[in-house]
């Protein structure tokens, strides 16, 4: 079983793509790792790594979001109109994850935030050639 702290050290080689934010909840802090605000492409802001405070005191919740199915994604003409919703997008407890999971994880989800630019670029060519008609 991975703890919160091994997500946070593998998250701080990925600090060009992800950022940090604390929100208050009650009086516990929700931590969570974000794809920046200025991310080219629908991935912007959308939440990597979370940390739940529980409100019993047990061990907060921590879900690893995965957009790995970004990387062998294909638009074609039947889903370019809706997408992003065509993604079979999901999130990982990192207690059922091991290390070696996590780590791939979180390489998979850098490498997303390269290719959904261009992902994103040909979704937007496709739209443009439907209203020329």
């Amino acid at each position: 079983m991975i703890l919160p702290s091994d997500v946070i050290r593998e998250l701080l080689k990925y600090t060009a793509f992800f950022q940090e934010s604390f929100v208050q909840i009650g009086g516990k802090y929700r931590r969570s790792w974000r794809y920046k605000d200025d991310e080219p492409s629908f991935l912007a802001g959308k939440v990597v790594f979370v940390i739940e405070p529980q409100y019993d005191n047990t061990l907060p919740e921590c879900r690893l979001f995965d957009y790995s199915p970004i990387l062998t994604a294909k638009i074609t003409d039947e889903n370019y109109l809706d997408f992003v919703n065509s993604l079979d997008l999901s999130f990982k407890d990192i207690k059922d994850l091991k290390k070696s999971e996590m780590i791939q994880i979180l390489a998979n989800n850098a490498m997303a935030a390269n290719k959904a630019p261009k992902l994103e670029l040909l979704v937007n060519k496709r739209k443009d050639i439907d209203t020329m008609f």
